[in-house]
Order: structure tokens, then C-alpha cells, then sequence
């Protein structure tokens, strides 16, 4: 593959700056990679949610879906995973905990999933199994 990019390097960079680089090519992740980052990054939510609320956690299938469609839509691949976790789907789910908390309620049973392209949490009270609110919706 080195003599493959090396003509190509050479019309960019002088030959004496390549001799001193190590070329590393871009080979984007597969779609199974991919999925089993996003399944470790979803355990280690799941986990979290458990041990801090006491609560059952369901994380629907769509989830994944909807991760793995948002970042194989960008060239950035799985450095976009951090970002559609932490600044979509995350922050809908964050305020109903913090209402939560606020209010002193228990929780029984939080749910995430994704909805025409968008992702959705629910919080259920432990008192009673009726949804506390309807799904948020990530713009």
C-alpha cells in the first residue's frame, strides 16, 4: 500500500519530508466495528443509569440504528459517536433525571429509543408504571 501512496505524496510533499514521515492511511471502520463501540458505549450508559437510579433501563434496538445511521452519515465515523451520544441523544434524558431529582421522585424504569430520526427517553415513577413524561424528542 506504501508504494501505492507514495507517487501520490510525492506530488504534495518533497521527498525529504517523506522520508521522515511514517504514512498512515485512513481506512474507515466497518459497520461491525462500529456496532460493537456503540454496544460498549451503550453497556457502560446502561451501567451508569443503573447504579446511580436504582432503575431498570431499556434501551430499545432503534438506538443503535439511529447511532450507527448518524455517524456513517459523516466522513468522521466513530469520532462522531461521542458527539451524537453526548449531544443528542444525552441531553433530553438528563433534564427529565434532573426533574426528577429535583422533585425527590423515585424512578422505576428509564427508556430510550429513536423515533423518525429522532431519539426519545422516558422516565417512569417507581410509585405507579405510568410514563412521567412523553417522549422528549432531540431536535
Amino acid at each position: 500500500m506504501q508504494e501505492e501512496l507514495y507517487p501520490v505524496l510525492a506530488d504534495f510533499f518533497k521527498p525529504a519530508l517523506l522520508a521522515r514521515m511514517e504514512v498512515v492511511p485512513y481506512l474507515p471502520l466497518s459497520k461491525e466495528t462500529l456496532a460493537t463501540i456503540i454496544a460498549g458505549k451503550l453497556a457502560r450508559l446502561d451501567n451508569v443509569l443503573r447504579s446511580r437510579f436504582g432503575a431498570e433501563v431499556v434501551i430499545e434496538p432503534e438506538v443503535t440504528d439511529e447511532i450507527m445511521s448518524r455517524v456513517t452519515r459523516a466522513e468522521n465515523g466513530a469520532r462522531m459517536l461521542e458527539s451524537v451520544i453526548d449531544g443528542d441523544m444525552l441531553p433530553p434524558l438528563s433534564l427529565l433525571l434532573l426533574q426528577k431529582m429535583a422533585a425527590n421522585t423515585a424512578i422505576a424504569r428509564i427508556r430510550l429509543s429513536a423515533v423518525d430520526d429522532a431519539f426519545t427517553a422516558d422516565v417512569e415513577d417507581a410509585q405507579n408504571d405510568e410514563p412521567v413524561t412523553k417522549d422528549e424528542t432531540v431536535l
